[in-house]
């Protein structure tokens, strides 16, 4: 209950610093939000995968997010930026819990869409 807690509480402080309702109603904007999500997805993926990829039952493949950031950026007029340098996960479990936070965060873009 304490993690859920906390992470509740960095969402809200992230969400304040975001403002990511206004970055996406102005074109530019949305081009350069999705850049960095473009970056810190293929960093991510980056030091995740040989971590996570044999883990039987998973589905590790379908659940990145980088592939369907570039057709975004394509759309947008964006450039894929190179991946950003993300520590590597000490573990498994570590990874799965940024896989966690990774896959609640595109679940909170559907929140954003219907604003």
């Amino acid at each position: 209950m304490l993690f859920r807690q906390y992470e509740i509480k960095q969402y809200k402080r992230l969400e304040t610093r975001l403002d990511m309702v206004s970055q996406l109603s102005v074109p530019a904007d949305r081009r350069r939000l999705v850049e960095r999500f473009h970056a810190w997805h293929l960093g991510s993926e980056a030091v995740m995968t040989p971590l996570l990829c044999d883990i039987v039952g998973l589905g590790y493949a379908g659940r990145r997010r980088s592939v369907e950031l570039t057709s975004d950026l394509a759309v947008l007029g964006g450039q894929p930026q190179a991946g950003r340098r993300i520590a590597a996960p000490a573990s498994a479990a570590e990874a799965l819990g940024r896989l966690y936070v990774l896959e609640e965060a595109t679940l909170g873009g559907k929140v954003i869409a219907r604003q």
